[in-house]
């Protein structure tokens, strides 16, 4: 019997703990809620936070459509010209290629004062490939070459004998005979002459030369440069030689 009572004080004693703390939820704490407040103060954003908002707002707005009408007539000529197509600058263009004739023109050209130039229709990197290649051919000594300023020294002594291809005994020959008695240093000068090269012969104080060598060595490397070309035999060379001497 006791044991009943103590049950029935139990079930009596939890179900009234239960139901204060059920009643008490109607009925908030202020003053623990007042301490709440004052313990914890209203959080505040750093500056840069705020300018970030206000970043990501700008950047998340829709742009604003503009009509074609709307637009000023600065700001529409502007458009136009961003439009418009960019002209190609003038270095590229003058870099390319200029296309030769098949035979390259080299004339003698006599000059108010006597002297005279061998005019060759080729710029002069092109030019002094040429000349270089008329010397070997005619087995000239070259004993300077100064490709900066586009010098040759050679030993040459005039002649009338017309141009022929060397063979390899003429050049052994050479090697070991040396250069004739006759035969004095030049220098060959090219210069850059409207859309060519001209060719001058000077002596070793670079002074102009107006005499028969001058306008032999000349000669010489018109007629060799021509029969290179057309693959004219000697006859052929000695032909084009007198032509031009006439």
């Amino acid at each position: 019997m006791n044991s009943n009572f103590k049950w029935f004080y139990a079930l009596i004693f939890s179900v009234s703990v239960t139901g204060c703390s059920y009643i008490r939820g109607f009925f908030p704490d202020k003053h623990h809620d007042y301490q709440l407040s004052q313990e914890l103060p209203v959080l505040k954003l750093p500056s840069d936070l705020n300018k970030n908002a206000e970043l990501e707002k700008v950047i998340n707005e829709k742009p604003k459509t503009v009509k074609p009408a709307e637009l000023k007539a600065d700001e529409l000529s502007a458009q136009e010209l961003a439009a418009a197509p960019v002209p190609e600058p003038e270095s590229e263009a003058r870099e390319k290629p200029v296309e030769l004739p098949k035979v390259i023109p080299a004339e003698l050209v006599r000059l108010d004062d006597g002297e005279t130039r061998l005019h060759i229709g080729a710029p002069v990197a092109k030019s002094w490939y040429l000349v270089s290649k008329a010397l070997s051919r005619n087995s000239l000594e070259v004993t300077n070459r100064d490709d900066e300023k586009k010098l040759f020294e050679v030993q040459y002594g005039f002649t009338d004998e017309p141009f022929k291809d060397s063979t390899l005994w003429d050049q052994v020959v050479f090697v070991f005979a040396g250069a004739k008695s006759n035969e004095k240093a030049h220098l060959l000068k090219l210069i850059e002459s409207g859309n060519g090269t001209d060719v001058l012969v000077y002596d070793k104080d670079e002074k102009p030369l107006i005499n028969e060598t001058a306008v032999g060595l000349l000669k010489l490397i018109q007629t060799t440069l021509l029969a290179e070309q057309t693959g004219k035999d000697d006859k052929a060379a000695k032909e084009a030689k007198d032509n031009q001497a006439q």
